[in-house]
């Protein structure tokens, strides 16, 4: 049986990456070679998928420069073959792109339109995910009654994820000191200590620890 049809296509993916990189070059460089061995787009559907992770994956590596035509083009791919989940991701990274750069507002454009694919398509890894950036965005942006909404309703999502539920539990805490309410940061940094001392995080133990101070 042919590999692409043996394997989930972001295994699929990772394997092509890793192949390309087995030469030591850089990582962006081997992804160009992997989308350049790919056909023109509009033959398969399988690799025209690819392609879209592909240019997801350059996307990702060119966070906080200036230009990103990669996910760009990623979302026009996705669109075009009509991948719930490929429009997901593209947006998710489009908008931690422009989130990187300072453009909150249009970061969280971005955001929402991943999240309402996400919620549809019952994602609640990356449902909380993209609420926490949100929640991270508003919270810059000034509006930090907004910014804890997204945090809890993240958390909501989280419950069952530990790594990330450990970082909004510190992350609402924070949010509630910023609004004045202590009791409730204290509930929510206690809670995300205990969690964090039952993963062995040491670094979250510290910094719940250090934030309960008087």
């Amino acid at each position: 049986m042919h590999l692409a049809y043996r394997y989930p296509l972001f295994l699929l993916v990772g394997f092509l990456i890793s192949f390309a990189s087995s030469s030591q070059t850089p990582k962006i460089d081997s992804l160009k070679k992997v989308l350049a061995s790919l056909p023109p787009e509009g033959r398969s559907y399988r690799n025209d998928t690819i392609r879209m992770l592909v240019l997801c994956e350059l996307g990702k590596e060119s966070i906080g420069k200036k230009i990103t035509p990669c996910i760009e083009q990623a979302i026009l791919e996705a669109n075009t073959i009509g991948w719930p989940k490929g429009i997901m991701v593209a947006y998710f990274h489009h908008g931690r792109h422009y989130g990187a750069l300072g453009s909150y507002y249009r970061a969280s454009q971005s955001l929402f339109k991943a999240l309402s694919v996400s919620e549809r398509l019952q994602d609640v890894q990356m449902s909380s995910k993209i609420l926490l950036n949100l929640g991270n965005f508003y919270q810059v942006m000034g509006n930090a009654v907004k910014g804890l909404e997204f945090h809890l309703k993240a958390l909501n999502y989280a419950r069952n994820i530990p790594d990330i539920k450990l970082k909004l539990l510190n992350l609402i805490g924070t949010d509630y000191v910023r609004l004045s309410n202590y009791s409730k940061a204290e509930y929510y940094l206690l809670k995300g200590r205990k969690l964090a001392k039952l993963y062995g995080n040491k670094t979250y133990q510290v910094v719940s620890l250090y934030l309960c101070l008087p």
